[in-house]
């Protein structure tokens, strides 16, 4: 009976998760999820992407420092070391691919996920 109930669990566990990614790639409003230690960008939704002007393959693994995505690289920094467990909200310049310069509403949060922090 115990094997049963495991079972169940991780499939609705599965499918919450898989119902979360569904949401997140859905949504028309830009979005990153980035580890806060290193700032390695781990997933990007279609918005993003569409307004980025960036690819999967260039943003995965990369930094925003890396990919210049901030017009100024101290504003996020500055922004992360006053994020504790409350979530920010602000404007910044934002830097597409080919350099268009948007003003942006951004919204940071932490979550935490398997014992690891990200933003």
């Amino acid at each position: 009976m115990t094997f049963h109930r495991s079972k169940e669990h991780a499939t609705s566990k599965t499918h919450i998760q898989s119902l979360l990614n569904a949401v997140f790639q859905a949504s028309p409003v830009p979005m990153l999820i980035c580890d806060f230690k290193t700032g390695e960008i781990l997933a990007a939704n279609e918005a993003f992407l569409k307004f980025s002007e960036y690819s999967q393959e260039e943003l995965l693994g990369k930094t925003a420092f890396e990919l210049s995505l901030w017009e100024n690289p101290a504003a996020r920094h500055l922004s992360l070391h006053n994020l504790n467990t409350t979530p920010l909200e602000f404007q910044v310049a934002f830097l597409t691919k080919s350099g268009t310069r948007c003003l942006v509403k951004v919204k940071l949060s932490s979550l935490k996920s398997a014992g690891n922090s990200t933003r």
